[in-house]
């Protein structure tokens, strides 16, 4: 009978640890347990770090990682890419701790990934417990469409999807549900890789409290408004576009969308408007 020996892979000399991240592990030797280190992938070596939290702290709810130099929440993807951009020599866990404080917010109902034509009903569903007059900013799309997204609900049928290039689209609450928060909604979106949105400028606000920056705008469209857009009860909102910086504006503090218009060029129209958050989309993530 053959045995097969697995090796820790983490500690052969000439991995290539380009794209790994080194953390701090406890591991179990013939003389009892002592601390080393090890190379693992970015995802586990998190995860591994937020356990420990958990542990360490005995909260269970959603952790956040407030940077230090910015004051600027930062996703768990940001993190993992400044981190990679560092020296790396020293731990995952002591990275954190030197350019992070870690924040507490109570746990939202988890969100699933569903298929396309479920998520669409529910999405129909949800959108009938909005006021009339809102909740024709919803989009909602043909079933094929959502067929090439990530898509989500929660069980009493919040729900959002994402594109491919990490679109955040089909965002809606349910208004029955005296636990839904928008932010909570936005928070998950986010962790799930959402990185950019448009919208119309009646979310203006709320989207600037969800750590999205407005970059640029087209006027509204009526030969493509909404089908329940009803000129009659509802104004005609510029679109805006958004990137997620993680610089959450305290409600107090947010320019408003005339401010925002008066500030910034208009586009043409919808994909020249598209464009020019796109550029500056890269052109941020190319700093970070």
């Amino acid at each position: 009978m053959k045995i097969r020996v697995y090796r820790d892979t983490s500690l052969i000399k000439g991995l290539n640890k380009t794209k790994l991240v080194l953390i701090d592990v406890e591991v179990q030797g013939k003389k009892g347990p002592y601390k080393s280190k090890r190379w693992k992938n970015p995802n586990v070596a998190l995860n591994i770090v937020k356990r420990a939290i958990y542990n360490k702290t005995n909260k269970d709810r959603n952790i956040h990682f407030k940077s230090k130099k910015t004051g600027n929440f930062d996703t768990e993807k940001k993190i993992i890419k400044k981190y990679l951009k560092s020296n790396k020599k020293t731990s995952l866990q002591n990275f954190i701790a030197k350019y992070y404080t870690i924040n507490f917010t109570k746990k939202y109902a988890e969100f699933k990934g569903v298929k396309a034509e479920q998520f669409r009903n529910i999405l129909i569903e949800t959108k009938k417990t909005n006021d009339p007059t809102v909740r024709w900013r919803v989009d909602v799309h043909q079933v094929e469409n959502y067929e090439k997204t990530r898509n989500y609900t929660q069980k009493n049928g919040s729900t959002f999807a994402i594109t491919g290039d990490g679109d955040i689209i089909s965002v809606c609450k349910n208004e029955n549900d005296i636990n839904a928060r928008g932010k909570d909604i936005m928070e998950e979106a986010v962790r799930r890789g959402g990185k950019k949105l448009d919208s119309f400028s009646g979310n203006h606000s709320f989207y600037q409290q969800c750590g999205f920056e407005p970059i640029s705008w087209c006027d509204f469209d009526e030969e493509f408004a909404p089908p329940d857009w009803d000129p009659k009860t509802c104004k005609k909102e510029p679109i805006i576009f958004y990137m997620y910086t993680g610089n959450k504006i305290n409600r107090k503090e947010v320019e408003t969308a005339e401010e925002f218009f008066s500030r910034v060029k208009k586009s043409k129209d919808y994909d020249a408007a598209q464009k020019v958050r796109e550029d500056k989309l890269k052109e941020y993530e190319n700093e970070e």
